[in-house]
């Protein structure tokens, strides 16, 4: 109840809209492939055509592929052949992660959840969702497992164990927040859901799925999930120390975006360290947010990481909640999507 009251104070009517993005190391700053395009060229430009274009693109932004959480994504459109969006698939996320599995994998099947250490640690605020992105790991030996050719191929239901499973290694890109969760656990929600976003990369004697051949611009993404609530207590007060270290560094900007960082020199984080054990529950599912690719590879961890005091959850929110993009006030302390339809997909549990 008491979480539920903080949730309730805080909520407000967002009124702006934001933008999107998912980093890469390699790329630095810049969306990855499957991102959305903010300014593509009108259909109608000739090249050379100067006269024409100015007004060509006034025209274009302002129907620009822009979104937000006002209704938590219940208006993203299904599908957007111009913004190349398709958030209504049987493959979408969140879900209701329920607590008995399909099925429990064995040891060979499961992830390795080792990513290292990761350094020159960059806070951002994007205007939807507090990000922090780093230097890839050196001394991480994360890895994945996909069943055939496809991440849209995640074991086999009756007996996922007797399926042969390619191992991957995965690079951790960047972590970010969503308040309140956007995965539920048997219908419940808790103040924040941290997402580590990882891609495969290419590992010795093993193909790249056919979604992310090797040399291609495309990424194969797996995500890990944590779910964040109070601290017990009446009165919680001492708080995780990697949120409070995120809260502290926290930039001062007048436009949210991908612009919007702070550096934080000297800390060095273990990634391992947001997981609560090493038992999760996996599925196939999508991004959360816009384009809503689908074919990522989830990875839940049902235990709740207990740890918040109640100041930073409203600290997190607040940064939300303050942040001005394209010159409006966001006015948004929840970012997160509503639930999407299980249909017929299994969802797997670590042993």
């Amino acid at each position: 109840m008491k979480a539920l009251a903080l949730l309730l104070a805080l909520a407000t009517v967002p009124r702006a809209l934001a933008c999107g993005f998912t980093y890469t190391h390699s790329g630095g700053l810049a969306p990855h492939s499957h991102g959305r395009r903010l300014h593509q060229v009108p259909s109608n430009f000739v090249s050379g055509d100067t006269q024409n274009f100015e007004a060509d693109v006034d025209d274009f932004e302002d129907n620009s592929c822009d979104w937000n959480h006002v209704e938590a994504g219940r208006d993203w459109p299904a599908l957007d052949g111009r913004c190349e969006w398709s958030c209504a698939g049987d493959s979408q996320s969140p879900i209701n992660v329920p607590s008995e599995a399909d099925a429990e994998l064995d040891d060979t099947h499961t992830a390795n959840l080792e990513f290292g250490t990761a350094t020159d640690m960059r806070v951002l605020n994007l205007g939807h969702a507090i990000q922090v992105e780093f230097s890839a790991p050196t001394n991480g030996n994360a890895s994945v497992v996909v069943a055939g050719d496809s991440i849209y191929t995640l074991y086999n239901s009756s007996d996922p164990n007797s399926d042969t499973v390619t191992r991957f290694s995965v690079e951790p890109l960047q972590f970010h927040f969503h308040a309140t969760s956007e995965h539920m656990v048997d219908r419940r929600s808790t103040l924040l859901e941290l997402h580590l976003v990882t891609k495969l990369v290419a590992t010795p004697g093993a193909t790249l799925p056919q979604e992310c051949p090797e040399g291609s611009d495309e990424l194969c993404l797996a995500v890990f999930g944590v779910l964040y609530d109070l601290e017990p207590g009446a009165y919680p007060t001492t708080g995780d120390p990697t949120v409070q270290k995120i809260i502290d560094n926290l930039p001062t900007c007048k436009e949210a975006g991908p612009e919007c960082v702070k550096t934080v020199p000297g800390w060095e984080l273990d990634l391992s360290s947001f997981f609560p054990d090493t038992t999760y529950r996996a599925y196939t599912g999508s991004l959360t947010t816009p384009p809503c690719s689908e074919g990522v590879m989830w990875h839940v961890f049902p235990k709740v990481q207990a740890v918040l005091s109640e100041q930073q959850a409203i600290d997190l929110q607040l940064a939300l909640s303050t942040a001005s993009v394209h010159g409006d006030h966001v006015s948004n302390r929840l970012n997160n999507r509503v639930l999407t339809p299980r249909y017929d997909r299994n969802v797997f549990a670590s042993s």
